[in-house]
């Protein structure tokens, strides 16, 4: 079968192929939230607004101009060594979990090989390919190993960050029995602050603004303020979010657990739904409240609304989620791979970093040991 590769790069070619991506979507290998058309036309349209740097790859059929996948990159600067090169990497790769492009699951292999020898002929554009959190299972890095075997290019493969896991179908009160832990932190509050204590689901279209804003608010008073990260950081943060909300509440897949204490909201969630997936995406609490772990008590709520329901699976953010391990009936484990395509400048900056490392390390080491015995004589 011959398939036909092109690249999209704009705004508005992205918009107009939604329908064709929606169907594809629904019969792709790896099915997410996360390489839906809601949530990566939002992020396109708030993080990637410079020229030229889309790199949507659509592969389609010969014969019939069937579309069977869609590779959603960017090309940017990537800085190795102190020396800038162009790297390409997934679309919206800042608030993406375990990204994967949407192939047609019967045209897995035919669609990467499609795709690789575009952009083998695109060469000159990049130095560097980067895919991560690969889920464990996928059939992605064994073709990419075979298509990127020999000279120009290197590849390599490192064990990336994990995901927990819980099984939805399980009954919730076998699930509460087997975690002391999250009773205990459950209970002490219940305890502390009787019936003024309330949590509640929220998930109507109407009040999606209301409930954002009350969520930022919330992140002003959380760690998460202090260091810059979460869904305010930024006016951009804040234009996806609000885009991507909108488009999930409409279809009735976006729901928040909000834990009040009187009218006080001290900790909240948010979860997307895609088919019987819940994605639980985001959380923040109010840091005055610390000692009663608010946080791991909202989660465990939120759990409790979604499990023995209509979804089957509960998937937590890779590499953010490491407090709810415990309580997961798996770990979802995933792989970065990065091709290097080898050119005499990537070659130099390479060179370049060793002698820098070998130049430079033993007059951090003599810096060290110097401010060290500094201390030492100062006490």
């Amino acid at each position: 079968m011959k398939l036909n590769t092109t690249k999209i790069d704009t705004i508005d070619e992205i918009r107009l192929i939604r329908d064709e991506w929606n169907e594809l979507h629904s019969r792709c290998s790896y099915s997410s939230i996360y390489n839906s058309h809601d949530y990566l036309f939002s992020a396109c349209n708030s993080f990637h607004l410079e020229p030229d740097s889309l790199y949507f790859l659509i592969v389609r059929k010969s014969e019939n101009n069937k579309l069977v996948a869609i590779f959603p990159f960017i090309l940017t600067d990537y800085n190795w060594h102190r020396v800038k090169f162009h790297i390409i990497i997934y679309a919206g790769l800042n608030e993406a979990d375990k990204p994967y492009p949407i192939i047609d699951s019967r045209l897995e292999k035919e669609a990467w090989q499609a795709t690789i020898d575009h952009i083998k002929m695109d060469k000159h554009r990049w130095q560097f390919l980067e895919l991560v959190e690969i889920s464990e299972g996928l059939s992605a890095p064994t073709i990419i190993a075979d298509q990127f075997s020999s000279f120009p290019f290197y590849q390599k493969l490192e064990k990336d960050v994990d995901s927990p896991i819980f099984d939805l179908n399980i009954n919730w009160l076998e699930f509460w029995g087997m975690h002391k832990k999250m009773r205990k932190k459950v209970r002490k509050m219940q305890s502390d602050f009787g019936e003024s204590m309330q949590f509640k689901i929220l998930n109507d279209a109407d009040g999606m603004k209301n409930y954002l804003n009350a969520y930022m608010e919330l992140e002003s008073k959380s760690w998460k303020f202090e260091r810059k990260i979460g869904i305010s950081r930024s006016d951009s943060y804040i234009n996806f979010y609000t885009q991507f909300f909108q488009k999930l509440a409409s279809k009735n897949n976006l729901f928040f657990g909000f834990l009040y204490i009187d009218d006080q909201l001290v900790s909240a969630e948010i979860a997307y739904t895609c088919g019987e997936i819940v994605y639980f995406s985001h959380g923040s609490f109010d840091k005055s409240f610390n000692r009663y772990s608010p946080g791991m008590v909202s989660t465990c709520l939120f759990l409790k609304y979604f499990h023995e329901s209509r979804y089957s699976k509960g998937d937590f953010l890779a590499g953010f989620s490491h407090y709810v391990n415990p309580w997961a009936s798996s770990i979802q484990r995933s792989f970065n791979q990065t091709i290097y395509r080898i050119t005499p400048k990537l070659i130099t900056a390479y060179l370049f970093g060793i002698a820098a490392k070998l130049i430079f390390t033993p007059f951090k080491l003599i810096k060290k040991k110097f401010i060290g015995q500094k201390i030492k004589l100062e006490k």
